[in-house]
């Protein structure tokens, strides 16, 4: 499902205008119980849209053939309209893009985890109570910037006694940094390009094209495989 339906170039487009959530069922007891229920039984073969209302649309089960599934639906062009189409009765956000939109992560580790399975880099606060700190919350929470980048990045803010600073070898408050993590999510490199509020914008962009040059594309079973290779939990 990952290497075709999920990574064909319509879906991937279309997925923009979705809350994408990826549930490991059979590694994680949390995820576990939300599969439950959602799906009514703990699976890692599965896919379905969700209506504005919480509604299922429709669904891949582990026993169905996927080409079989895929075809039924229209192809990858057919499955894209219909996201069009469920996108366009969303009623749409009521309040207005701002600091209570952005996405914040509390926890380093986690966002590396997931920034890793889901190829997309970190944008990182590391945050006190000085007025620069403040104005890195303010920069980040630019209603253009979070209308281009939401999806895009994974963003965390952590609190200057964090000991995660010092375990990932981090700067101290206040900064604001884009990280890509490395051996599998487990590490956390700081990228070469500078997160300057003064040109965020210009930044987040030139971030995104580091990060595509430098980050190794696995699919899951790869990134398995090399997790047990160097004995990664």
């Amino acid at each position: 499902m990952e290497r075709g339906l999920l990574s064909d170039a319509k879906i991937i487009a279309t997925s923009q205008k979705f809350v994408c959530v990826r549930l490991d069922a059979e590694e994680d007891l949390e995820n576990t119980a939300l599969s439950r229920k959602l799906v009514g039984r703990a699976t890692n073969v599965e896919f379905f849209l969700l209506d504005p209302a919480g509604e299922k649309v429709f669904e891949h089960r582990g026993n169905r053939n996927m080409g079989q599934f895929i075809n039924e639906l229209g192809g990858p062009s057919g499955i894209a309209a219909k996201m069009d189409a469920i996108a366009r009765t969303y009623p749409g956000n009521k309040t207005a893009l701002g600091p209570a939109a952005v996405p914040w992560m509390k926890s380093v580790r986690e966002s590396l985890i997931q920034a890793n399975c889901d190829a997309e880099p970190i944008l990182l606060l590391i945050a006190d109570e000085s007025e620069q700190a403040k104005a890195l919350q303010k920069a980040v929470a630019a209603p253009e910037l979070l209308g281009r980048f939401r999806t895009h990045f994974f963003y965390v803010e952590v609190k200057k006694d964090s000991p995660e600073l010092s375990t990932y070898k981090l700067p101290q408050a206040p900064a604001l940094v884009f990280l890509r993590p490395t051996r599998l999510g487990t590490k956390a490199v700081i990228m070469d390009t500078p997160a300057n509020p003064e040109n965020l914008e210009k930044c987040m962009e030139n971030a995104l094209k580091e990060f595509a040059k430098t980050h190794e594309k696995l699919s899951r079973e790869e990134t398995l495989e090399k997790g047990k290779k160097e004995r990664i939990r």
